[in-house]
């Protein structure tokens, strides 16, 4: 097992060498271990002292012809868009874009390209999986979800937004590029590859307003319509297993089916999204005997850690509110429906985190 990999840069660009050995080092410290040289005789040197090694190397246009007959290692061209690329570059990433996607980039190529193991020494970090439910469609999970992350980003919190949903709309609040998705991750955990760690950190991709982490959504809604709940733990337990996040908030679909089921017993806290209507109530007895049928052992584990929630509430709707609760749990808070909650700018959706809406959020991330 090996415990880091070995990144060197070679670049005329020093203050582009020295902003990216500064982002790797205050941030990727414990996957990468990175050098960065301006001339190709100060790599030859490095390379030839004792048992140095380099395991990828990123490379500027003006270096490529030399370095590619003498490193073993695996070599990614620096693209600055200057010139047309041509076809001899195999592995090709941009050179300027936002370091989370660049170090993620790395990762993807590396973990195509590499029959190495390897095991990374993260710093000790206690991640807190909390899963986003509803039993009725409808109610404003993904809102919920979304407004969670988002409030969690904001306190300073490392966040990753894994949306389970049949037809995820992740795409509507986050923005990324990534040539992988949740399909490919499935792929990868089904094969029971190598480095799924590394595989992990190359397919994920990070906003740039919010920096939470998320994957692309899957090629279809077929992915989730069969049993994939041995994937999606083993997924749940590699993104814990990182210690790199705080929170990890799971998006689910309304069904109670073997997914599902697999992931609220794995989750440390779920958030119940119900609203102040008959169909909520209905919905919530059907899902407590679902539970009950479906999980008789571990059914009271699951009703333990749900966290009552009402969405979209409002003072002027008549209801009874002591019909919305399970064993002595007494709803956690009301989430205020709020007029014009959410705009569109540049084809995202923005919601108003200083709204009523914001800081109930804030509240009931206090009480969780």
């Amino acid at each position: 097992m090996l415990d880091k990999i070995n990144l060197a840069l070679l670049d005329k660009d020093k203050d582009y060498l020295n902003s990216f050995v500064e982002y790797v080092a205050s941030t990727k410290s414990q996957k990468l271990q990175v050098i960065a040289f301006t001339e190709y005789k100060y790599l030859l040197n490095y390379l030839s002292e004792g048992q140095k090694q380099v395991d990828v190397l990123l490379v500027s246009r003006d270096f490529y012809k030399d370095v590619s007959s003498n490193c073993s290692g695996v070599i990614i061209l620096l693209d600055d868009g200057k010139a047309e690329v041509c076809t001899r570059y195999k592995n090709i990433i941009n050179k300027y874009q936002y370091g989370d996607k660049l170090t993620a980039e790395i990762m993807s190529i590396f973990s195509k390209n590499t029959v190495a193991n390897y095991n990374f020494d993260f710093d000790e970090k206690k991640t807190k999986i909390i899963g986003v439910y509803s039993p009725a469609g409808g109610t404003g999970t993904t809102t919920v979800a979304v407004g969670a992350s988002i409030q969690l980003a904001w306190e300073g919190k490392d966040v990753f937004y894994l949306n389970l949903e049949n037809m995820p709309s992740t795409p509507l609040y986050f923005t990324g590029e990534q040539n992988d998705n949740l399909s490919t991750i499935l792929y990868f955990i089904k094969s029971k590859a190598k480095n799924l760690a590394i595989k992990l950190d190359g397919a994920k991709c990070v906003d740039p307003s919010y920096k939470i982490h998320y994957f692309l959504p899957p090629d279809s809604i077929y992915d989730f319509n069969e049993d994939v709940s041995k994937e999606i733990i083993t997924l749940l337990r590699e993104l814990k297993g990182t210690n790199q996040y705080d929170k990890i908030i799971v998006d689910m679909s309304c069904e109670i089916n073997k997914n599902n089921l697999a992931v609220l017993q794995y989750c440390d806290e779920i958030i119940l999204v119900l609203e102040q209507d008959k169909t909520s109530e209905i919905k919530l007895q059907c899902m407590l005997k679902e539970l009950r049928l479906l999980s008789p052992k571990n059914n009271c584990e699951i009703i333990e850690k749900f966290h009552l929630v009402v969405n979209k509430y409002s003072a002027d709707t008549m209801w009874d509110e002591g019909k919305l609760k399970i064993s002595e749990k007494e709803l956690l808070i009301k989430i205020p429906w709020v007029e014009n909650l959410t705009t569109f700018k540049e084809g995202l959706c923005r919601l108003d985190m200083n709204s009523e809406f914001g800081k109930a959020i804030y509240q009931m991330l206090l009480n969780i």
